[in-house]
């Protein structure tokens, strides 16, 4: 879908590269946005450029923060056998690899997309049951969060803690953070990333085989 008219809602494109050039077209460059400012336009049935987040006000993204806190226990079921996780922990694919800030406008855009980010972006679950589900093929592995206190954040912390910043500091668009918003209560995979990409062997725990919840 390509740059649209005044009526099209902004974060209805199927794409972050997409919803940027509805961004840029709906808003103009000036304005300054903020989280709280997406979820209201997006409740706000007379705003016809910002789509619906799936909530109604900043304090009810809030209180899904508190209901879907950060787990003891993350899994992921990754490339490669569990003697190369066990030297090397879980890592990232590709040569450009992010850091900082710009791994966290990466963690955004991946979130935002519904087609992943070939590994460049390692996401856990909460839920070994929706992990496994991709385990066919790759290793299953739980990784203790406290084990790098203050490195695992999920998508709800980063977007409260980190989103306001990086829009005004134009690292992100608007466009991008509202699709990430909209897929975290639409697809309801609430998604785990270790803030410097990689996640170091220490916090592997173990390989699970047995399916639970």
């Amino acid at each position: 879908m390509g740059l649209c008219g005044s009526s099209q809602r902004l974060g209805t494109v199927d794409s972050p590269t997409q919803s940027a050039r509805v961004h840029q077209h709906e808003m103009q460059p000036q304005q300054r946005m903020t989280i709280a400012d997406l979820i209201a336009r997006g409740a706000n049935q007379n705003d016809r450029a910002v789509g619906h987040t799936g909530f109604s006000h900043i304090s009810d993204l809030t209180a899904f923060n508190q209901r879907y806190p950060l787990p003891r226990y993350a899994y992921r079921a990754h490339f490669g056998d569990t003697e190369e996780i066990q030297q090397y922990g879980l890592e990232r694919s590709g040569i450009n690899q992010q850091r900082g800030d710009d791994y966290l406008v990466q963690i955004l855009k991946h979130s935002a997309s519904t087609g992943g980010s070939g590994g460049e972006v390692l996401s856990l679950s909460g839920s070994q049951r929706v992990a496994s589900g991709f385990a066919e093929g790759r290793t299953l592995a739980r990784v203790d969060t406290q084990a790098d206190p203050g490195k695992f954040m999920t998508l709800a912390q980063i977007l409260l803690q980190h989103g306001d910043r990086l829009m005004a500091e134009n690292k992100v668009t608007p466009s991008i953070v509202l699709k990430a918003l909209q897929n975290m209560v639409s697809e309801g995979e609430y998604e785990i990333f270790h803030l410097d990409g990689d996640v170091p062997r220490h916090a592997v725990v173990d390989f699970p085989s047995r399916l639970q919840r």
